[in-house]
């Protein structure tokens, strides 16, 4: 068990493999995409991002976007349990990242079993 603090790469790909479920839901709504004042098409832009696969290069993304909004971590760290941007975390075996809210929240589980 570490402490982590936040790979800003590793981050940068997370974001990324997320990126175009997040457009669908931003930008789709009421059987309708969005068109852009510049006249993009958010569903154009859509089926750029899943043609990206399902680890798209979040470079690639930026330059599709037109900007890094979709793949910059902010200098955080996301918890693998809640999903939240957090600085710091607790990585255990590589496989399970924490922060340090659900860390304590699994403390509390445990210690309310073994009573």
């Amino acid at each position: 068990m570490k402490l982590i603090k936040i790979d800003l790469l590793k981050a940068r790909y997370h974001r990324a493999s997320n990126s175009a479920k997040k457009w669908r839901d931003t930008y789709y709504r009421n059987n309708k995409w969005y068109i852009f004042l510049d006249g993009r098409s958010a569903e154009r832009i859509w089926f750029g991002l899943i043609s990206l696969g399902k680890n798209p290069d979040p470079d690639k993304i930026d330059k599709l976007i037109g900007n890094s909004s979709w793949t910059q971590p902010n200098n955080y760290y996301i918890c693998k349990n809640c999903e939240k941007n957090v600085e710091y975390g607790v990585c255990i075996k590589e496989e399970i990242s924490l922060c340090d809210k659900c860390i304590k929240k699994c403390l509390c589980i445990i210690k309310r079993y073994k009573k």
